[in-house]
């Protein structure tokens, strides 16, 4: 929509070809060097990559990278829940 198109079928496809391109970044390239600049002047305090929780929880600060596969499983009830494989990249 911001470059002028209004054609729904064609923005879809537009947004289909985009989201199958892997390289793509959503963020232009000059925000990687505006954040090393604000680590630089202490005015970004990163936060450790893995955060322990209550409830043996962890949050993971990361990057998901590849397929995010979702498989429906059953318990020993016979009830069914979805499970999400997937892998994730940090820096450290």
């Amino acid at each position: 929509m911001e470059k002028g198109i209004n054609d729904e079928g064609a923005l879809d496809k537009l947004y289909d070809a985009y989201m199958d391109n892997d390289t793509v970044n959503l963020l232009h390239e000059e925000f990687d060097y505006i954040i090393e600049e604000l680590r630089e002047q202490g005015q970004i305090k990163d936060l450790p990559y893995v955060q322990e929780e209550k409830d043996d929880l962890i949050n993971i600060v990361a990057n998901i990278v590849g397929e995010v596969d979702v498989v429906e499983r059953e318990n020993k009830n016979v009830e069914t829940f979805n499970v999400a494989n997937f892998s994730v990249v940090s820096k450290k």
